[in-house]
């Protein structure tokens, strides 16, 4: 079956001579909940997308995708203007503006905190197609694992710990407990402090690690979901296939 490509948004600016490459993206609803989040932290976000060259009307398209870039340029300028290498660690602001739309609805039909991670894991792609999580087992639970391909661009490191921080708190709602990790682990050099670190993710930090991943406990995974619905999984998943199918990563 062939199914219809979905719209991605184009940039006002193109750079002379550079053929579009084949482009990871990210939805555009995910990209509102990200964009709200800046405008929490006091960046003026109708300046950012200006600045940006990016088409605001772009974000109201139905089935919209953001190419990984473009994405980046909105990390890179709103870092700036907020004057924070941390911005995007505040545990309030990414438990409130995230948006992971109908993967977060089917996470939530999961029996138990491990099928909900189960699912973002094979869903991830309709949130950002650039973003990959993998399951690791571990003496004392699972290592969540985030991988991230970016385009032209490298990712910016604050895109890397909001996304697992943005998971974190995905648990919590998931789960309704106060579910913390055993450990995180980054890739990057630790910073000249890390307590915004430590206040935002509550455990054991490592830096210059092999991978970025989040530890989740044995007794977290097995934690029931309140809203386990499996009838109502069923139909976000046939839902959420069939974008995987329209995505090319079925």
């Amino acid at each position: 079956m062939t199914s219809a490509a979905l719209p991605t948004h184009r940039p006002r600016r193109r750079a002379a001579g550079l053929p579009p490459p084949e482009e990871r993206t990210s939805s555009a609803a995910w990209l509102t909940g990200l964009l709200s989040m800046f405008e929490a932290e006091g960046v003026v976000v109708p300046a950012l997308l200006r600045d940006a060259g990016f088409d605001p009307d772009s974000l109201h398209r139905q089935n919209t995708r953001i190419p990984v870039d473009e994405i980046t340029v909105l990390w890179q300028l709103a870092v700036a203007r907020a004057g924070r290498p941390t911005l995007g660690l505040e545990r309030e602001l990414a438990d409130t503006h995230s948006n992971t739309s109908t993967v977060g609805h089917a996470m939530a039909c999961s029996a138990d905190l491990r099928g909900g991670l189960e699912r973002l894991v094979r869903y991830m792609p309709v949130i950002s197609d650039c973003t990959a999580f993998s399951m690791q087992p571990d003496a004392r639970g699972c290592w969540l694992v985030m991988e991230h391909t970016g385009g032209r661009l490298p990712i910016p490191r604050q895109r890397l710990e909001h996304a697992l921080l943005t998971v974190l708190m995905q648990c919590r709602w998931l789960t309704r407990r106060a579910v913390e990790p055993l450990a995180m682990e980054f890739v990057y050099p630790p910073p000249a402090d890390d307590r915004p670190h430590r206040d935002a993710y509550g455990c054991e930090l490592r830096f210059n690690a092999a991978a970025n991943r989040m530890l989740v406990s044995s007794a977290c995974l097995a934690l029931p979901l309140p809203t386990h619905h499996p009838e109502l999984g069923r139909i976000h998943d046939a839902l959420l296939d069939t974008q995987l199918e329209q995505l090319g990563q079925t």
